[in-house]
């Protein structure tokens, strides 16, 4: 639950009120479980205490994002040479909704993290300041550190200029 809202005065019993959020998966068959069992769970609940509760899905739910393991591979062989440790760092699934995993479930695709996190990272223009840039996105304390933009924008020319010259094989 990431939103509630409900009346307008600290005196007055609402009419309504409206809860909204996420329900997040790591597959396209446990997002299904997931609004079944919400349905059934917001059913009861609104019947046990004599309510009416009904649920509107947006139709667009986040599927998860799966890296295509054939790309995965090049990609990682790749990547490792513009990598600050000469190799990547496969991550466990997160549950974060990504507007890319749509992409993904059209055309081979891998997503990839540059890896920002900093505790102590100095502001350029303040070096005194000092910005936690751990958080990650969709958090009110995210820092973008901007550090890590170069970065990303070499990896991507280099994974491209690999690309031009010897493509991946896919086996699908």
């Amino acid at each position: 639950v990431t939103m509630f809202n409900a009346g307008s005065a600290y005196n007055v019993i609402p009419a309504g009120a409206s809860i909204g959020g996420t329900i997040r998966s790591l597959t396209l068959d446990g997002i299904d479980t997931l609004r079944q069992r919400v349905a059934a769970v917001v059913e009861l609940a609104a019947a046990a205490h004599r309510c009416n509760a009904s649920i509107s899905w947006s139709p667009d739910a986040y599927p998860p994002t799966r890296n295509d393991p054939d790309l995965f591979a090049w990609v990682s062989d790749v990547a490792a040479a513009a990598s600050t440790t000469g190799k990547i760092e496969p991550i466990e699934p997160t549950m974060g909704g990504e507007d890319f995993s749509f992409i993904a479930q059209q055309v081979p695709s891998v997503f990839l993290a540059l890896g920002q996190g900093d505790p102590a990272w100095p502001l350029p223009d303040d070096p005194t300041t000092l910005l936690d840039t751990t958080v990650t996105v969709h958090n009110s304390k995210f820092v973008l550190n901007e550090n890590v933009l170069q970065r990303g924008v070499a990896l991507h020319a280099h994974l491209a200029l690999h690309f031009l010259a010897d493509p991946p094989v896919s086996s699908a």
